[in-house]
């Protein structure tokens, strides 16, 4: 399971639906000893500003952001966080969400003494090894403990912003449909302010109720501040217990009275399908094809055949699934959805079935993929399907209508077999791609029924690119859900996430190397085998049991199990159940043509990545063989999965990689499979002189995270160059494992 399920997984857990959010903002305490520090140094009556933040930025631009971070460290100890007591009673007494934006790990400290599990979850950490059964605590600004993405002001969290939208948008789900409890904060600080608007769904206020428990010591001002939003205000009293009964019981009467517009629901949808068909439970995104529903829907009531052909990717099973069959029900006529299968058997006893029940009312029979009847049945197989087709429609004239849906390649054999065998008229449509005006709807309606905003040049870079005698639907699905995932929190996707992506282009390059990042080196040649093995020889999909492919590939049954779960969620390939059993195929056409080219470059980028490695090692000390260009393009490669490498050329790569700094912990990955001897590189760096070679080392330290990496990190998290102290913390969280955890809760 990705970060991105088990975040999914934890917010929508039914058995822990939170009564609310806690947000924490920290105490206003930890300013004075800044402000105080600034006042000496500044001539004039010193700081003039009343926000944290604000100094904080003054400060890192004069000093440094290494003086700030120590600044921060040095004085922590000497915070006092009045409301510790108050949070450890809410977490205890209520099942809560809890979000810390303070940059003191102040929540963790607040609930270590808790009897109820509860586990951090930050941008950097792996997830893996979080406990199901305990509640997370969201630490969503770093730690100055930690100097190496806390959040101390604006500038901080724009970069922050960037790298955790999804967490963010995950996030906002859970935190726009609770009441929430605000405790700490200055809402006149411009850092609070941005933590605000990002945690609203970038919006200026929040819709539902909040409560409010302000620091000890707050601005004249304070209450007027929150007056854009429904607050109510509770002073933290030296009782504890009476302050946690108060805002539990404020919170549940709350709770009663308050019903969210956020539809959650709708925002989890897709509204693009990338390799996938449009369904019925998909109709209301489905746009573009409006006129060609209504032509369809008229030939085939009024004629027994129709036979609807279009290229590869022009979305035919779509338009039949979204479009025509809820059109149909509409109406009231009754239609049934049929393929192949597996086995022309399967075929053959639907049909058998809907001829023996009585057929009284108008139904609309769909045989789409039909070109496996030339593709997957034997001649004798296809004589007896066709037969069952001229029987139906003979038998049932009045009553049933067939549509064939198939390749167009494939429109010669079937206008020779019906005009030759079949007894009624039979009437032909094509499917052509998209126009100009239809895919603009297939773009923009979409994202409108999910509230997401589209610029108006990124449409027409996308029209302008793939626009080839018409737009095909396949490829615009592809362009479209990628984009989907770079809009920012305010729900818009602009001009730069699409040059980001590298146009529409640089989209249909990638799609398949984007979807298969989530597999490590190791398994991509096992992936590969499980892809091949669902392409037959003449570059046809093909349905296979897990059984199946363990035949073909040789893998073990649960290895085959777990990938085969991961390139599901990966939508590359799509599970179907048919009689009782389970199959899976690719998702699209497209991607069994696709595949064979990837792995067609992939070997003979592989093959050109290797007569780079092939000199001879001979390196001594700094002088080193291979360029930094050289190692950057090379490092690209390394999860080729066609990339084989000799020990003697891995050995010669990891000692530039190390060397330069640039992909250190892939290169010693790729090292321990080649059975190379990475520590014997690795240990003298990391007692190196230099800064810079010691802070490689540590780089390196997350390809081979074992208790010795483990120990040595632990020595280098105080090593006395602030850089390696940084790449410590980094490369231990990098690693995310329990053991790792221990050593960054201990620093």
């Amino acid at each position: 399971m990705n970060n991105d399920d088990y975040m999914s997984f934890l917010i929508q857990r039914q058995n822990t639906i939170p009564l609310a959010t806690v947000i924490l903002a920290g105490d206003s305490t930890v300013f004075p000893f800044l402000k105080n520090w600034l006042d000496q140094l500044l001539p004039d009556g010193g700081f003039k500003s009343k926000h944290f933040s604000e100094a904080a930025f003054y400060y890192e631009m004069t000093y440094g952001r290494q003086t700030l971070i120590q600044f921060m460290q040095n004085h922590q100890s000497e915070i006092n966080f009045p409301q510790n007591e108050l949070l450890l009673a809410l977490h205890e007494q209520a099942n809560l969400t809890f979000v810390d934006i303070s940059p003191f790990a102040s929540l963790r400290q607040a609930l270590s003494g808790s009897t109820k599990p509860f586990h951090v979850i930050a941008g950097e950490i792996n997830l893996a090894y979080a406990e199901n059964n305990s509640l997370p605590v969201f630490q969503l600004a770093g730690d100055v403990s930690r100097p190496l993405s806390v959040v101390l002001h604006e500038c901080d969290l724009v970069e922050w912003e960037q790298k955790n939208l999804r967490l963010l948008r995950q996030l906002s789900e859970q935190i726009l449909t609770n009441p929430i409890i605000w405790i700490g904060g200055n809402p006149g600080d411009p850092l609070f302010q941005q933590w605000r608007r990002l945690l609203a769904g970038n919006s200026d206020a929040f819709s539902q109720p909040q409560i409010v428990i302000p620091p000890n010591h707050t601005p004249p001002d304070y209450e007027s501040l929150w007056s854009k939003d429904d607050v109510e205000f509770i002073n933290n009293t030296p009782d504890v217990s009476v302050t946690t009964s108060r805002v539990l019981e404020l919170i549940a009467k709350k709770k009663k009275t308050y019903h969210t517009t956020f539809d959650v629901d709708t925002l989890r949808k897709r509204p693009y399908k990338f390799l996938d068909y449009f369904s019925e439970a998909d109709r209301e995104f489905f746009f573009g094809r409006e006129t060609k529903i209504k032509s369809l829907y008229a030939n085939v009531t009024n004629f027994p055949m129709l036979l609807l052909y279009g290229p590869s990717g022009v979305g035919k099973t779509s338009l039949l699934r979204a479009g025509l069959q809820p059109k149909l029900s509409d109406n009231g006529i009754k239609s049934v959805y049929l393929t192949i299968g597996l086995s022309w058997q399967d075929l053959k006893r639907d049909l058998e079935q809907i001829r023996g029940e009585k057929v009284e009312h108008p139904l609309v029979l769909i045989l789409d993929q039909a070109e496996e009847f030339f593709t997957r049945l034997a001649a004798e197989e296809r004589e007896v399907a066709f037969n069952e087709i001229e029987t139906l429609l003979a038998e049932f004239k009045d009553h049933v209508h067939i549509i064939l849906s198939f390749r167009e390649d494939f429109l010669g054999s079937f206008l020779g077999w019906s005009q030759i065998k079949l007894p009624v008229y039979v009437e032909h449509a094509r499917l052509a791609p998209l126009n100009s005006h239809e895919a603009r709807q297939a773009i923009e309606r979409p994202a409108e029924k999910v509230g997401v905003k589209i610029e108006a040049s990124v449409v027409d870079g996308i029209l302008e690119e793939l626009d080839d005698d018409g737009i095909m639907p396949s490829q615009l699905q592809i362009v479209c859900d990628r984009l989907y995932d770079q809009r920012d929190l305010a729900n818009v996707i602009r001009t730069r996430h699409y040059e980001n992506v590298g146009r529409a282009s640089g989209v249909l390059h990638d799609y398949l190397q984007v979807a298969l990042q989530r597999f490590k080196h190791e398994q991509q040649q096992n992936v590969q085998a499980i892809l091949q093995a669902l392409v037959t020889p003449e570059g046809w999909r093909e349905q296979s049991s897990k059984h199946d492919l363990q035949e073909k590939t040789k893998l073990p049954f649960e290895k085959i199990e777990w990938l085969l779960t991961e390139l599901v969620q990966s939508r590359l390939v799509r599970s179907m159940e048919q009689a009782g059993n389970q199959y899976f195929e690719l998702a699209h056409d497209l991607l069994a043509t696709n595949l064979l080219e990837w792995i067609d470059t992939g070997k003979q980028r592989a093959l050109e990545i290797a007569q780079l490695l092939d000199i001879t090692e001979r390196y001594t000390g700094a002088d080193a063989e291979i360029s930094k260009d050289k190692l950057i393009q090379i490092s690209a490669e390394l999860n080729n999965p066609h990339l084989q490498l000799t020990p003697s050329q891995v050995t010669h790569g990891l000692h530039a990689a190390l060397l330069y700094g640039i992909a250190a912990s892939a290169w010693v990955k790729r090292g321990i499979d080649a059975g190379v001897d990475v520590w014997s590189l690795l240990e003298p760096m990391l007692s190196a002189i230099e800064a810079d070679m010691r802070k490689h080392a540590v780089l390196g330290l997350a390809g081979v995270p074992g208790p010795r990496a483990l120990n040595y990190l632990s020595v280098l998290m105080n090593d006395p160059s602030p850089s390696v102290r940084v790449v410590s913390h980094q490369t231990l969280y990098q690693i995310g494992t329990p053991d790792a955890k221990k050593f960054l809760d201990a620093s």
